[in-house]
């Protein structure tokens, strides 16, 4: 048997517009923000720090500091906590 020649009608979804806006206006969370874990709270200056603490400046290279900040979001921490371990694991050794 031959094939046929005529190719089948494809139905294509109806796109609601009105609806896409109803959903957009509703402000549903994106997916990223839902997931990631709430920032927590910097102190901004040496007198507000928490006690027991030193407030310090560190040089990180462009490149090296998204990963840090992806890291440490993955772990479900902040960046300050995730130096301080990697700190504790390296230079508490000795």
């Amino acid at each position: 048997m031959a094939k046929s020649k005529t190719n089948p009608k494809v139905l294509k979804p109806v796109f609601d517009a009105e609806a896409a806006l109803r959903f957009a206006s509703e402000g549903e969370p994106v997916a990223d923000q839902a997931l990631s874990p709430p920032r927590k709270a910097r102190p901004r200056s040496p007198a507000r720090s928490r006690a027991g603490y030193t407030e310090i400046t560190v040089l990180i290279s462009d490149e090296l500091l998204p990963r840090a900040r992806a890291e440490a979001a993955r772990k479900g921490r902040t960046l300050d906590e995730l130096i301080e371990k990697l700190l504790s694991k390296h230079v508490g050794k000795h």
